[in-house]
């Protein structure tokens, strides 16, 4: 009977043995893919310090042996964070590449588009996320309805400025006009637009309110204050101009007494 056992444990030796290894195996190729296959885990930066160097570290490892596009994917949101968004749009377009299954990534490559001010590619990014049909895509479809919006008031914008350059426009053009540049972010042209605007029609308080509110976003608290002065002026009654007044005087004291700085513009 011993006998008859141990033949038996010597049979099935074998046959175990090789169960275990290939066990091993499999579970080892399991975890492997898992792992290669799992989405990257968002990542807390305490300050910008640390975010600096998370972008040295990563982009270290992407020269020396290439990244994987989890990492890839943490080094694009790196640059989103610190405003690089053209190195955004390169990375992120090379994850979508790798791993054009990650809906996430789509989202993120459109926002760096959107801010670069081209919202044709950011639309174009955003309807093609895998997640944009699904229940949970109602937020990239809000996203691609606010491309449309901008793309409208791009359209909008180089109407009226054929019309105003050919000189057959009113004021009311150019205030128009400058109320797209600021849905668009160009402060800058809207300040120069509105102020050509202020030549034809000195007495428009919408124009002087609006005028102020751009130059308060531009951080000159100075001439935003005579604008909203001027604005109030020509609409005593108006209490939401009274209201932006005090609150951009307040603002010039606080800029004067050092009670806040200007962020520097790059």
């Amino acid at each position: 009977m011993k006998k008859i056992i141990k033949k038996s444990a010597k049979k099935l030796s074998v046959p175990l043995a090789l169960f275990l290894v290939f066990s091993g195996l499999v579970s080892g190729l399991y975890y492997r893919n898992k792992k290669r296959n799992e989405p990257p885990r968002p990542i807390p930066y305490e300050n910008i310090a640390e975010l600096g160097g998370e972008i040295e570290r990563l982009e270290a490892v992407e020269k020396e042996k290439g990244i994987t596009w989890q990492d890839g994917y943490r080094l694009g949101m790196a640059y989103l964070y610190t405003r690089r968004d053209r190195d955004a749009v390169r990375t992120l377009a090379e994850v979508i590449r790798l791993r054009p299954g990650f809906s996430v990534a789509y989202e993120s490559l459109g926002m760096a588009y959107y801010r670069l001010g081209d919202f044709e590619k950011a639309k174009d990014v955003w309807e093609k996320s895998p997640g944009v049909d699904t229940p949970g895509g109602e937020h990239i479809r809000e996203l691609i309805g606010r491309a449309e919006k901008k793309i409208g008031y791009k359209k909008r914008a180089l109407q009226l400025e054929k019309i105003i350059g050919e000189g057959n426009a009113a004021w009311e053009k150019r205030y128009e006009l400058s109320t797209l540049y600021i849905g668009l972010g160009r402060l800058k042209d809207a300040v120069v637009t509105l102020e050509e605007a202020e030549k034809e029609s000195p007495r428009s308080p919408e124009l002087y309110d609006t005028l102020a509110q751009v130059y308060a976003m531009e951080g000159d608290f100075e001439k935003a204050v005579k604008a909203e002065r001027k604005a109030l002026a020509l609409k005593p009654g108006d209490e939401a101009i009274r209201g932006r007044l005090a609150e951009m005087e307040r603002l010039k004291e606080a800029l004067k007494k050092g009670g806040f700085h200007r962020q520097d513009k790059k």
